[in-house]
């Protein structure tokens, strides 16, 4: 059975982009807090730890690890990007 979600890393990374958007988008219309330390700097560690090795992603090689990254960048754009939403209103 074929079970991968994107062709190719750019199509990946495309997609994560654009969630991130939505995801920073939607937590400022909650008025969800962002704080730089805990949510841009420790929040994306946990995301890692948790998909490489709660998740065993590390079972899955180098995949596993590129995917576990990738959600670290992941975790780590939709706050950025939610911090400058509320600082500059998305601007750097």
């Amino acid at each position: 059975m074929y079970h991968y979600t994107y062709d190719t890393w750019t199509q990946q990374l495309r997609k994560l982009n654009h969630y991130t958007d939505l995801a920073a988008e939607k937590y400022k219309k909650q008025h969800k807090p962002c704080h730089f330390f805990s949510d841009i700097v420790l929040r994306p560690f946990w995301a890692f730890f948790k998909v490489y090795i709660l998740n065993l992603g590390f079972l899955d090689g180098r995949l596993g690890w590129i995917l576990s990254v990738n959600h670290y960048f992941y975790t780590m754009n939709k706050y950025v990007k939610l911090y400058y939403l509320y600082k500059d209103n998305g601007k750097l």
